[in-house]
C-alpha cells in the first residue's frame, strides 16, 4: 500500500539500464517506481503498473534523466497515468515513447506547494490522444517541447503478451536523437550516436534490428460501419481513354469493394463508380441485380444510368489487383484480376468517362445508398490511356509502376499516419480520410512478376 508498487528508492541516487517494471499496484504513488533523489534511467521498459497518482512513474524532488524508456498502458485513478512529477526539480525525457497511458501520459503534480518543476522532452513519441501532456501549469511549472517529438501509433508488436518490442514500419525507429550525445557529428559519420544494427537510434526501450527485416509499406483501412475517402474525380472525367488499377485485399466476412463510390445525387451530370457485390441486397440499390459480379456504373457521353455487370468470384480476407482498362473508341471496359483478363462490359454511351458535376468519388462507401465496406486499399493509380494486357502484368510490379507513360494519378499510402494520403503525380490530386479511416501494415506481398516479365 505504500508508494512504489514495482521499486521504491528513497534519497539515494539510482541508475537503472536494461530492465523491465511491469504489472506492479499499489494504492499510492508510483505503480512502477516512486524514488526521490537523482534518477537516471536507460532502456527501460515501465508497462502496465497501476497507482492512485503515477501509474507509471512518480518523480518527488528527484532531478531525472529518462532515456530510452518505454511506458505504456500505465493506470493511476487519480492523475499520471504514465509519469507524475513533484517538488521542483528537472526532468529530461528523450528518445522515448509514452502510449495509451491514462488518465494523461504527463503530469505535473498539483498540490507540490508551488515548488514548480521543469520537463524536457526530445526526440520521443508522446501519445496526445487522450490527454497527453498536462497542461495546467502553475507559474512555477515549464515544459520545453524539443525537437524531433511526434505522436503515432508506435506500433508495438504483441502488447497482450506482453511484447513492447516494435513491428516493422513503426515510425520510431530511426526517430531518436541523431546527434545523440551532444558532439556535433550526428549519426551518420558518428558511431556513438548509432543502435547496434549501425542505423540512427530508436526511440523506447528496445531498438529494432534493420539487419533483420525489409523497408516497411503500409495500406489504408476501411471498416465496413463509417469509413470513407474522398478523391477529385475532374482529372479523369471526359477521358476516352483510361486504365485504373488497385490493390485491394476483401473484408473478413465479405467480399463487398466500393473502389469509386457515390456521396449524393445533385441531379446533374452522372460520373464514373466502381463496386463488386458478393450479394446485391447489401447494396440497396435495384440496378445490383447479380451477386458475385463487378459493377460499372459510367454516365458516358448521354447522361444516363448506364449501369453494367460481370460475374466473378472473390474469396474474403484476399488481397487481388484489380484493373479497368476503358477505351472509349470501342466503347468498352476490360477487367483483370491478378493480371489475368476476367471479361468485358460495354454500352453505346461509354465513348467517354462521364464527368461527375459532384466533383469526386469516394472510396470504401457508396453513402448516396448507406453502403460501407471493409476493405485495405494499396497502390492505387490512374492513367490517361489504355494499358495494354502485357502492361496490366508488368504493373502489378509496384516499382515498376513509380514512372510511366500518361500516369496521371499515383497513391502508394505509405504516410502511415494523417488525414490525407497524397497523390505522387505532379497533378496533386490527394485523398483525404474521414471517420477514422487508418493505416494498416498488412500489404500486398510483390513477391514474384508475371513469367514473361521483363522491362526495357
Amino acid at each position: 500500500n505504500g508508494d512504489g508498487g514495482g521499486i521504491h528508492k528513497y534519497h539515494n541516487d539510482i541508475n537503472i539500464s536494461y530492465t523491465t517494471i511491469s504489472g506492479n499496484t499499489t494504492t499510492s504513488n508510483g505503480g512502477g517506481f516512486f524514488a526521490i533523489g537523482d534518477v537516471d534511467m536507460d532502456h527501460v521498459e515501465i508497462t502496465d503498473n497501476i497507482a492512485n497518482k503515477g501509474g507509471g512513474l512518480f518523480l518527488q524532488s528527484a532531478p531525472s534523466t529518462l532515456n530510452h524508456i518505454t511506458v505504456a498502458n500505465n493506470t493511476a485513478s487519480s492523475e499520471g497515468g504514465g509519469i507524475d512529477v513533484c517538488c521542483g526539480e528537472e526532468t529530461n525525457i528523450t528518445n522515448s515513447i509514452f502510449y495509451n497511458n491514462s488518465p494523461q501520459e504527463i503530469k505535473f503534480y498539483d498540490n507540490d506547494g508551488g515548488a514548480g518543476n521543469t520537463i524536457n522532452v526530445f526526440y520521443s513519441n508522446i501519445d496526445q490522444n487522450s490527454v497527453g501532456i498536462d497542461e495546467e501549469l502553475t507559474p512555477a511549472d515549464s515544459i520545453y517541447w524539443g525537437p524531433g517529438n511526434i505522436d503515432v501509433d508506435p506500433f508495438f508488436a504483441d502488447t497482450a503478451n506482453g511484447d513492447y518490442s516494435l513491428l516493422t514500419g513503426s515510425q520510431c525507429i530511426d526517430a531518436g536523437n541523431p546527434d545523440a550525445d551532444g558532439d556535433s557529428l550526428t549519426w551518420e559519420t558518428d558511431y556513438d550516436d548509432r543502435d547496434p544494427d549501425m542505423t540512427r537510434l530508436d526511440m523506447g526501450a528496445y531498438f529494432f534490428n534493420q539487419d533483420e527485416t525489409i523497408i516497411p509499406t503500409y495500406a489504408l483501412r476501411f471498416d465496413g460501419q463509417d469509413d470513407y475517402a474522398l478523391l477529385d474525380s475532374d482529372f479523369f472525367g471526359d477521358l476516352t481513354e483510361a486504365t485504373f488499377s488497385w490493390y485491394i485485399k476483401t473484408g473478413n466476412s465479405s467480399t463487398d469493394l466500393i473502389l469509386l463510390g457515390q456521396d449524393s445525387w445533385d441531379g446533374g451530370t452522372r460520373g464514373f463508380y466502381f463496386a463488386y457485390t458478393e450479394d446485391i441486397t447489401n447494396m440497396n440499390h435495384s440496378n445490383y441485380t447479380n451477386s458475385n459480379s463487378f459493377y460499372v456504373y459510367n454516365g458516358g457521353n448521354d447522361n444516363q444510368d448506364n449501369f453494367k455487370n460481370l460475374s466473378h468470384r472473390l474469396e474474403t480476407d484476399t488481397y487481388y489487383n484489380i484493373s479497368l482498362v476503358f477505351n472509349g473508341a470501342e466503347k468498352k471496359i476490360d477487367i483483370y484480376v491478378d493480371g489475368n483478363f476476367v471479361g468485358s462490359l460495354s454500352d453505346p454511351a461509354w465513348s467517354k468517362i462521364g464527368k461527375s458535376t459532384l466533383g469526386h468519388v469516394e472510396i470504401g462507401a457508396n453513402r448516396y445508398t448507406s453502403v460501407y465496406t471493409e476493405q485495405k486499399l494499396d497502390e492505387f493509380r490512374v492513367w490517361n490511356r489504355a494499358l495494354t494486357p502485357w502492361e496490366v502484368q508488368a504493373h502489378m510490379d509496384v516499382d515498376y509502376a513509380t514512372d510511366t507513360d500518361g500516369l496521371i494519378g499515383h497513391w502508394d499510402f505509405d504516410e502511415g499516419q494523417g488525414g490525407v494520403a497524397y497523390d505522387l503525380t505532379s497533378n496533386a490530386n490527394h485523398i483525404t480520410l474521414y471517420n477514422g479511416t487508418d493505416w494498416t501494415l498488412d500489404t500486398p506481398q510483390q513477391t514474384t512478376l508475371p513469367e514473361f516479365f521483363s522491362p526495357v
